[in-house]
């Protein structure tokens, strides 16, 4: 049987274009968060069947961060980082169930408005909403860039062992 799954970008983006920007909004934060507990829940539960740790650039940036908490909420915020590798780093990193949820919570609810309030902009045609997301989404992306040279210059700076 063949199967087929939509990206939770796309699910996110139509929710807004049918809900409307704030219901929209609401039911992908809400959707976005519930499934991404989930899959980092069975992720748990699976964790001692996992034969090695993935070897993605992004999985090892994500573990290796000085401050863990910010980089899974960086990763849950940002639409380009596959949830799955930061609901992976998530059960790695051992995190508290309570910092998890919050960061977790946190977001995907910023996601979720980029993508509900962007995909309500899209059918209104309010290009002010519309470039207030672009620049949204931008600026995240902006973040990983100075997060990943900032990791590179601490790099350097240490001294060879």
């Amino acid at each position: 049987m063949l199967h087929s799954r939509a990206p939770s970008s796309v699910v996110a983006i139509f929710t807004g274009v049918c809900l409307g920007d704030w219901a929209g909004f609401l039911v992908s934060a809400a959707g976005l968060t519930a499934g991404n507990l989930i899959q980092s829940g069975v992720l748990k539960l699976l964790a001692d069947r996992r034969d090695k740790a993935p070897t993605n650039r992004l999985y090892k940036a994500l573990v290796s961060m000085k401050h863990p908490r910010i980089g899974l909420l960086i990763g849950y915020a940002v639409p380009m980082i596959p949830t799955m590798l930061v609901n992976v780093a998530s059960v790695r990193l051992r995190v508290s169930a309570r910092s998890h949820v919050l960061v977790c919570l946190l977001g995907s609810t910023l996601v979720a408005a980029i993508y509900a309030f962007g995909g309500d902009a899209l059918i209104r045609g309010n290009r002010r909403l519309l470039i207030t997301v672009i620049i949204a989404f931008v600026a995240l992306s902006a973040l990983i860039l100075f997060i990943r040279k900032d990791r590179q210059r601490h790099r350097d700076a240490e001294p060879e062992k």
